[in-house]
């Protein structure tokens, strides 16, 4: 095995580097709401991305706790989906942030419209 297998294997199987990513997202999705914040001006450009930063951030949370209690996961950004296979307990308004963010994640943060018009609700 070499060398980048076995740091792919370590990153892949340890939570602690899930959870670091995590944190990662969410400082710049804090950084760039304390900007937003002072300069309102900003908010129509980044409001989106803001919440495509805070949805990444949770994602990679949700994974990281499937990593550590050894819970495999799909390859999906649907955090309400991520969120059960966690085992994870939420609230209705939780899950409706979850459902919102994921937009975000998916397409909202990144492109100008979704693959289908449908996505748009």
């Amino acid at each position: 095995m070499n060398t980048y297998q076995k740091q792919f294997d370590i990153r892949k199987e340890t939570p602690a580097y899930w959870h670091n990513k995590s944190v990662d997202l969410l400082v710049s999705a804090r950084t760039l709401w304390k900007a937003i914040d002072e300069n309102k001006n900003l908010e129509i450009n980044c409001l989106p991305v803001y919440k495509m930063l805070l949805g990444m951030s949770f994602e990679l949370l949700f994974k990281a706790h499937c990593v550590g209690a050894g819970i495999g996961f799909a390859a999906t950004h649907n955090l309400e989906s991520l969120v059960t296979t966690a085992n994870l307990t939420t609230s209705k308004d939780e899950k409706g942030i979850f459902r919102v963010l994921s937009e975000y994640i998916i397409w909202d943060g990144r492109y100008p419209v979704p693959k289908e018009f449908q996505y748009l609700e």
